[in-house]
């Protein structure tokens, strides 16, 4: 799960097309060489795995390294990927993999002679060791800890390994659950779960999250920070095309340029290969701005990303003891009025806190809305906040934050802003402000993740409102284990109404689709789950590429 980050698709993705992007079958023979030039508008801290927070170091950790299972290009399928294939055991409660014979590290000095050696099933298990040795400092640790029989006694220093998971031979490896979870699968195509070397670890010590070591199609080049990020292909990556071996590619590079506006102009200078924007506003560019034969746009039919004011409900504040205010606040915050009025990433007004199209489409109508009603409630209550205004913190200038505060203050709840654009999220778990800004990302898709962020088992930087409700545990585990689709969704349904009543939060919104662009040279790009692929990319001109 990522919390404002990234924490992944629930629909299958499907390409659509201002032009046209070119097939298999109508593209020519794959051209190698050239560097592949992205441009990301927020800084990457670490491209270790284990500590994977933002979508912006997913990206980056994508290209580097690999899980066992991983998703098919454009759709949210699962396929094999180290693994070359698994069994599905005992209703669910284990699964058996088969590791490909020919997957290595790449070379690099931590090895011995600088040689890269094979993947092996005790590199999987030492993933997981590591994970649960480190389980304070993995902000997704919730994510298996329960779930796998042994893990947290490893890991809470009670056992000396990891009973849950065997290591049967070099390419077999088997884990053992505590029951049969319905998203387990999906959880090992997170970043969380890509596969790291020990002698990595041991080598470069804290200085890891710099000096990756992976089995990716691509190997670190130069990190030059709060600047670029420069990669070059991995030369014994496992993956071939009718015994051509990938990536095409010679390079890749992702450069920070923190002002969307300016990225998008160079990339129609032609300094950049890729822009991502959402649907509505790449088909606007092509009456206005650029012409769409020169590009091609690759899309995802729905968005990720959910947008909410949560209540920080353990600070004994008025909100904090009052679901009959945070209800109130939410019948006064119209969400419409909150949407970015223009936006490269454009927002839909949420009805619920997962895409309604996963709780049946038109289960909910949307939020209710009554300020009549609010403004009673502030009055009655106007006496508490007299001396101690509501606190609504954020990161950013956002026009969301600016429109919830003026929308308050008119219907009578004094209240202030508190913008902390850095260590943001240390200053909502130590501050405990009355209500914050939060975007979210899963980390796969599933709505469980969600749900994940009021589950009381969660750890604080997941649920940060530090929500609790025994009955609302108990149908989320119920669900995590429901093999039936349609009584699972009809348990989401179910949490829907308990956060409803207790608003430990106030969803606001939901990411429209996501377009990527790129100019017509680029060939075989494809989506890997929300993120580019650049595997089977390459350049129909390769001067295109070497500005």
């Amino acid at each position: 799960m990522k919390i404002c980050k990234v924490f992944l698709l629930f629909a299958s993705i499907i390409l659509l097309h201002c032009s046209s992007p070119p097939s298999d079958n109508d593209a020519k023979s794959p051209r190698k060489g050239g560097t592949f030039r992205m441009m990301q508008t927020s800084e990457i801290e670490t491209s270790d795995p284990m500590r994977i927070l933002f979508s912006s170091e997913w990206l980056l950790a994508s290209l580097l390294y690999e899980g066992l299972v991983g998703y098919r290009p454009n759709s949210l399928e699962l396929q094999p990927l180290l693994a070359e294939s698994w069994q599905r055991l005992d209703n669910g409660r284990r699964y058996r993999f088969t590791l490909r014979p020919d997957v290595y590290f790449i070379d690099d000095p931590c090895f011995p002679d600088g040689r890269g050696r094979p993947l092996t099933a005790r590199d999987v298990l030492y993933t997981f060791q590591r994970l649960a040795a480190n389980a304070d400092s993995c902000p997704n640790w919730y994510m298996f800890g329960e779930k796998i029989v042994g893990l947290t006694d490893f890991s809470a220093g009670r056992a000396s390994s990891i009973t849950g998971i065997r290591v049967l031979d070099d390419r077999n490896i088997e884990f053992r659950l505590t029951r049969p979870y319905a998203s387990f699968l999906q959880t090992l195509a997170s970043p969380t779960a890509y596969i790291v070397a020990s002698e990595a670890i041991d080598y470069y010590g804290d200085n890891f999250m710099h000096h990756p070591v992976g089995t990716g199609p691509f190997r670190l080049q130069r990190w030059t920070p709060f600047e670029k990020i420069e990669l070059a292909r991995n030369e014994n990556y496992w993956q071939s095309v009718d015994g051509v071996r990938l990536p095409y590619l010679d390079a890749a590079t992702i450069q920070f340029l923190p002002d969307v506006s300016l990225a998008f102009t160079e990339f129609l200078n032609g300094e950049s290969d890729l822009f991502r924007a959402d649907e509505q506003f790449s088909k606007s560019l092509t009456q206005t701005v650029y012409d769409p034969s020169q590009f091609h746009t690759y899309t995802s039919p729905i968005g990720l990303t959910v947008r909410f004011f949560g209540f920080s409900l353990d600070n004994h504040s008025a909100v904090a003891q009052s679901k009959e205010l945070r209800r109130a606040v939410s019948l006064v915050l119209t969400r419409e009025k909150l949407l970015p009025e223009a936006s490269v990433f454009r927002s839909l007004p949420a009805a619920s806190l997962v895409p309604t199209s996963f709780l049946g489409s038109s289960r909910f109508a949307g939020y209710e809305n009554d300020r009549r009603r609010a403004v009673g409630v502030f009055q009655r209550l106007k006496t508490q906040f007299k001396d101690n205004p509501l606190e609504i913190a954020t990161n950013v200038q956002a026009s969301d934050v600016q429109a919830a505060l003026s929308i308050l203050e008119d219907a009578g709840l004094s209240a202030r802003l508190e913008n902390r654009a850095s260590g943001y999220f240390q200053y909502i778990l130590q501050n405990r402000p009355d209500m914050f800004r939060v975007a979210f990302i899963p980390n796969f898709p599933d709505p469980e993740e969600y749900y994940a962020l009021f589950y009381s088992k969660s750890p604080k930087d997941i649920n940060l409102t530090g929500y609790a409700n025994p009955l609302y545990d108990q149908i989320l585990e119920q669900s995590m284990i429901e093999a039936d689709s349609t009584k699972r969704q009809e348990l989401f349904i179910e949490l829907e109404n308990i956060l409803r009543e207790d608003m430990p939060a106030i969803i606001i919104s939901h990411s429209s689709s996501v377009s990527y662009l790129a100019p017509a040279y680029v060939h075989g790009f494809e989506l890997y789950h929300f993120l580019p692929d650049l595997r089977k990319v390459y350049l129909e001109r390769g001067d295109a590429a070497s500005k």
